[in-house]
Order: C-alpha cells, then structure tokens, then sequence
C-alpha cells in the first residue's frame, strides 16, 4: 500500500470523505484511455468524468454530491430557470414599451402629461432610458444563471460556466421570438 495513503487513513478527520475521487497518469494518452473506458454496469454511476481538471477549478462544495442528488438539483433548477426565463420577458417587454411611449399615449389617455415634457427629455425618456434599462437588466441575469448553475452541483467552474451560456442562449432565443 501506498505510504501517502496509509497515513492519510490513519487520521481520517483530517481529510473527510467524499464521492468524488482524482487521479493521476503520467502521460495524458493514459488519461484518456481511462477516461473513455466502462467503469461500471450501472447507469450514472462513477459519472461524469473530467480530465484536465485544475485544482482551483474544482467546486470542492460540490464533490461531496451523489449522482441521485446532483440529478434532482438539475432538473429542479432546471425547471426553476425555465420558470424565470419566461417570466423575464414580461418586464422586458415594459421596458420596451417605454420607447413606444407617445403610441401608448393614445391608447391610455392619463399618459397625456408625456407630450408636455420638454422635446429632449422626451427623446432621453423613450430613446436612450429604454435601452440603458434593457442592457442593465440582460445584465443581471447572468448572474442569477451563475448562481443557480453552481447550486446545481456542477463539479467544476469551467462546467458552470458552460451551463450559464447554453441557458443564456435559450434566454436570448426566447426572448427574440417572444418579445420582438
């Protein structure tokens, strides 16, 4: 038995268990033939599997996760983003009523006070004030996708990452054919 091993098994509060396990080849061809190969019969099990992987990419929060568990926050969270992308396009579609404010004046007559604004603040209010909302609140979202995508267990920053760009996507999808 390794030395390094049996002495970490000596003094196992030092470094607590996890379902997680890293290993090292010493040549990358080696890796990835590992990698590629049937570790078990088992659907889901000894799954995913990452190779080049940096230490300070690891979410060390998220190792200790069973495959059951990391299943049922992806597709709750899932769920929960595709609740909020939908529900998102209802205040973009506010702020673009803002520049299509002179043809709401005629629809909603209590929005008359509007034509009594000075010419540039009127020009400000429905040209530049819609798109600086716009852009703060596209702004906002990936943050929240961030957030969301590190709850659902991802092991790896690079992994977050990669699900905070397809969800933006679909984001960005629905909202062009949705709102415009």
């Amino acid at each position: 038995m390794n030395p390094v091993i049996r002495r970490h098994q000596a003094r196992p509060e030092r470094f607590p268990t996890m379902n997680s396990a890293f290993i090292q080849f010493n040549t990358q061809l080696a890796a990835h033939m590992a990698c590629q190969s049937v570790a078990s019969h088992k659907p889901m099990y000894l799954t995913p599997r990452y190779i080049e992987t940096a230490p300070e990419d690891v979410v060390w929060d998220n190792m200790q996760l069973v495959w059951w568990q990391r299943l049922i926050r992806v597709y709750s969270i899932n769920a929960a983003i595709t609740a909020l992308i939908v529900f998102y396009s209802i205040p973009t579609a506010f702020v673009g009523s803002i520049s299509n404010v002179t043809y709401l004046t005629n629809l909603l007559p209590w929005l008359n006070f509007v034509y009594k604004l000075p010419s540039q603040l009127l020009g400000i209010v429905t040209g530049l004030l819609p798109a600086v909302m716009l852009a703060l609140w596209l702004a906002l979202l990936p943050f929240i996708l961030r957030i969301a995508c590190t709850w659902q267990g991802h092991p790896t920053r690079t992994v977050i990452e990669l699900s905070v760009q397809s969800m933006y996507f679909a984001f960005l999808v629905w909202l062009l054919f949705n709102v415009c």
